[in-house]
């Protein structure tokens, strides 16, 4: 599994955050293939003023599926942005892995 973490725009992730994000991802990191790429972007559209603008989209491309998983959460703060985001991911996660289950 290949995770890519960024900002957008103006925004440059700090090692605090990128450290928590990869942390919480690499959980599901077993239970997807190996080739799969998963891709954080991380935006503040407020800066400084604050509100429910910290905004998490997380990508993620499967190989052999048609069209890649886009999810997007918004906020006050990027960890329970991140949080949201994962949340909808593990049950993907898991839908994914009883799709693939063989029936005996």
């Amino acid at each position: 599994m290949r995770l890519i973490i960024r900002g957008k725009g103006q925004f440059k992730v700090p090692a605090d955050l990128a450290e928590y994000a990869k942390e919480k991802i690499l959980k599901y990191e077993k239970r997807l293939p190996k080739s799969s790429i998963l891709e954080l972007e991380l935006e503040d559209n407020n800066g400084q003023k604050g509100g429910l603008d910290k905004i998490c989209q997380l990508i993620m491309v499967i190989p052999h599926e048609k069209n890649p998983i886009h999810y997007c959460e918004r906020s006050e703060s990027f960890r329970k942005s991140i949080d949201l985001v994962l949340e909808k991911l593990e049950r993907e996660v898991e839908e994914y892995k009883e799709k693939r289950k063989p029936y005996f």
